[in-house]
């Protein structure tokens, strides 16, 4: 049940605190999101759940006005926006009986990295990406233990071999390669492409990364939608209104367009974790949650790209395994 891997106790902030607030706070606590409360029936009331406020909710507003370049002191009155005009509101929710598969199946849907916990508007805890890849290392980890205490015992062939159970499909998952489940149709950019470019990307094909590569086709970095907003001008007027599973709402432009020249070389990631097809699945799960990252490149002997590994990948094999 999603009461077994929510996070819990939660922190959650409140609509009278600030964007600078949210910011501190994910310092803090090395989180990207956080739920929002408030106080209806006063101070000494339970708090009740309105809705989430994310890391690609602020980015916008910690931006420079055209430079797109992160200020050593962002825009004061952007700092000041309170979260009740950032917070997104009727946030997909479930309950503490809520099954794991569906928690991930609502995840995957949604495409959302968070999953609050609530029963009557009380936030309980939070589900995230990491807890659904913690619970996948852990699972296969017990399934480990469990094989070498029975290496004898004709049962754990069965586990593996059998065409049935919970137990075959967690055996056969534990032995699986990368090379198994990576995405192999790869959609890249180039290094000299621009911004904008980058922007129409990432929304046409509806990515959270794509990779940039040089003209030999070797990896050179990566190019995230937050670092896509990261480098989009403050948008001075607040923000859309939330519309569609990849918020097209927070890519817009207006106004000033000339900051959509600027090369993704000058944007991109360059420090990037690759892996090798025959790296085990639950590998590249432990280096996903550990470097909290969403995406590993799988590169060849010769250092070619040849597939994709992300989170979403995990949680789809995840959903199988717990349905």
């Amino acid at each position: 049940m999603a009461s077994d891997i929510m996070t819990h106790p939660v922190e959650a902030l409140t609509l009278d605190h600030s964007v600078k607030g949210f910011l501190s706070f994910m310092q803090v606590h090395r989180v990207r999101h956080a739920p929002v409360v408030d106080y209806p029936q006063g101070r000494h009331a339970e708090p009740e759940f309105i809705g989430v406020v994310s890391q690609r909710d602020v980015l916008r507003l910690s931006s420079s006005s055209g430079s797109g370049k992160l200020l050593p002191e962002p825009d004061p009155n952007a700092l000041r926006q309170l979260l009740s005009r950032v917070v997104t509101r009727n946030a997909q929710t479930v309950e503490p009986n809520t099954s794991i598969a569906q928690a991930v199946a609502t995840m995957l849907d949604l495409h959302i990295d968070m999953l609050p916990v609530v029963v009557d508007r009380k936030v309980l805890g939070i589900i995230t990406t990491t807890d659904l890849l913690r619970m996948i290392v852990r699972t296969a980890e017990t399934i480990e233990e469990a094989c070498v205490r029975q290496t004898h015992q004709k049962n754990v062939t069965v586990w593996a071999e059998s065409e049935d159970g919970d137990r075959s499909r967690l055996g056969i998952f534990v032995k699986q390669t990368v090379e198994g489940i990576m995405a192999r149709n790869l959609i890249t950019m180039s290094p000299n492409q621009t911004l904008g470019e980058a922007v129409h990307t990432l929304q046409e094909h509806k990515l959270r990364h794509v990779p940039i590569v040089n003209e030999e086709g070797h990896l050179v970095g990566i190019l995230s939608d937050r670092d896509v907003l990261r480098h989009l001008p403050y948008q001075r007027h607040g923000l859309h209104t939330p519309s569609g599973k990849f918020r097209e709402d927070l890519f817009r432009v207006e106004g000033n367009r000339s900051v959509l020249n600027q090369r993704i070389e000058g944007i991109m990631t360059t420090k990037v974790v690759t892996i090798r097809p025959n790296c085990p699945v639950i590998e590249a799960a432990m280096i996903l949650m550990k470097k909290k990252i969403g995406i590993l490149p799988v590169l060849d002997s010769q250092d070619q790209m040849v597939g994709i590994l992300s989170v979403l990948d995990l949680l789809g094999i995840a959903r199988s395994v717990v349905e």
